[in-house]
């Protein structure tokens, strides 16, 4: 792949990246009930999304979206990035940049159980990471054999 369809693939894996990260976000922020780890500090110190979250946990979601799908958002978010960066490149760092991504997407969920961090394990959670990594790296796989058209 040449630089050009490289730089491309990179900065539509970005944006991609970004949208998920969103929505994990705004699922963690507005949707999850306020006990979430995180969230309580939020609305005691941003009044904003106190009056914001006022609508947004009418609706109720079932847990898999609540609990389990951000985890996976942001864990396709950040290997998706680190694929587009450094799949197909043979060095030592990116060896060690692609070695980060099941490291990011467990370690959190390892140390839960671990009760090294505060938080419930689940193992939906990891799961859903694994379904992140597997789908960003069948994309940008798709992406480079097309060459990112």
């Amino acid at each position: 792949m040449d630089n050009l369809n490289r730089e491309k693939l990179i900065k539509q894996s970005i944006l991609i990246a970004s949208i998920s990260m969103f929505i994990g976000c705004f699922i963690y922020i507005f949707l999850r009930p306020v006990e979430a780890l995180g969230v309580k500090e939020l609305v005691s110190h941003l009044r904003i999304i106190k009056e914001l979250r006022e609508y947004t946990t009418q609706y109720r979601l079932s847990n898999w979206i609540l609990y389990s799908l951000p985890n996976g958002l942001w864990t396709f978010s950040y290997s998706l990035i680190i694929f587009s960066i450094w799949l197909g490149v043979r060095t030592k760092e990116a060896t060690i940049w692609l070695v980060t991504i099941p490291i990011v997407g467990f370690t959190y969920e390892i140390f839960q159980y671990l009760d090294i961090i505060k938080g419930t394990f689940c193992t939906d959670d990891m799961i859903y990471s694994l379904i992140g990594i597997l789908l960003s790296f069948s994309i940008i796989k798709i992406k480079l054999w097309r060459g990112t058209k």
